[in-house]
């Protein structure tokens, strides 16, 4: 039983960091989108 809460904690940190790294590709994708389009 002691083992549960270390995966689900473990999972919980993957996915933390998961969705970091998404917002961060995902905002420098629409600074560069943005730029481009400003440039044209």
């Amino acid at each position: 039983m002691d083992e549960v809460p270390s995966v689900t904690l473990a999972l919980f940190q993957m996915w933390i960091v998961g969705a970091s790294v998404l917002v961060i590709v995902t905002m420098y994708a629409l600074e560069k989108f943005s730029i481009e389009m400003v440039s044209i």
